[in-house]
């Protein structure tokens, strides 16, 4: 019987041939924090092509992370959380390409880049 190698007898000179560590990196730094994951699932449910308001997806966030409909997210929870989303979080996702944010416009939506940050995260929350 032929057994596959396992991904664990990969030689570092391998790895260093086929893995993009700054990709890697950054879906890294994208993942680790609750909102952006968050924000991830979010823009999942939408059209790859659809604009949605920083305002829309901190309520969506607040109402989850407080436990409330979205139309009730309001007040100081509600700002602390748009406050982080458009202060750090959309800039810097807008800045590696997971999404793109006119700030002007007060606009989002998914980026070049949002796939393979979203198939790290289904991956991860399916196989929990």
């Amino acid at each position: 019987m032929v057994t596959a190698p396992s991904p664990f007898d990969r030689t570092s000179d391998y790895l260093e041939e086929t893995v993009d560590e700054d990709r890697v990196l950054t879906i890294c730094w994208v993942l680790s924090n609750r909102r952006r994951q968050l924000l991830v699932l979010y823009l999942l449910g939408k059209r790859e092509d659809e604009w949605v308001s920083p305002s829309e997806v901190a309520r969506w966030i607040t109402g989850i992370e407080d436990d409330c409909p979205a139309d009730s997210a309001t007040g100081k929870p509600y700002r602390s959380v748009r406050n982080s989303l458009t202060q750090t979080h959309l800039p810097e996702l807008d800045e590696d390409e997971i999404l793109e944010y006119k700030k002007g416009r007060k606009r989002l939506r998914r980026g070049d880049s949002f796939n393979a940050v979203a198939d790290a995260l289904l991956t991860l929350a399916c196989n929990a």
